[in-house]
């Protein structure tokens, strides 16, 4: 018997998917992100808890994800929050994880 291991990547994309497939449910969200924290903890990634934990207290909040690194968004380029979690694939990218920044300031001001 083969098991194959549950990547990052492939979180990520369940997560995204599962919006896509019963749309957007703010409880449900923050459900995810808050087991896929505790697996960001158990991987260290301690940058990615961070960010993790940011998002899901954001959407605790407000409900929806309404912060955006970009002005504007073109027609078919996805969500914020899609492109939130696409840039957590890659974190070790400078230009990601300086997106990553921007987008946690923005959810971060909202806090106050």
């Amino acid at each position: 018997m083969t098991f194959k291991t549950i990547t990052m990547e492939d979180r990520i994309n369940k997560i995204v998917l599962d919006i896509k497939a019963k749309g957007w449910d703010s409880e449900r969200v923050v459900g995810q992100l808050k087991d896929f924290r505790e697996y960001l903890k158990e991987i260290k990634k301690p940058f990615l808890v961070k960010a993790t934990r940011v998002a899901y207290e954001y959407l605790g909040r407000n409900e929806a994800f309404t912060v955006d690194v970009f002005e504007e968004r073109g027609e078919g380029e996805g969500t914020s929050f899609e492109y939130f979690m696409t840039l957590m694939k890659d974190s070790e990218n400078q230009y990601n994880r300086e997106e990553l920044d921007e987008y946690i300031d923005l959810m971060r001001e909202d806090e106050e």
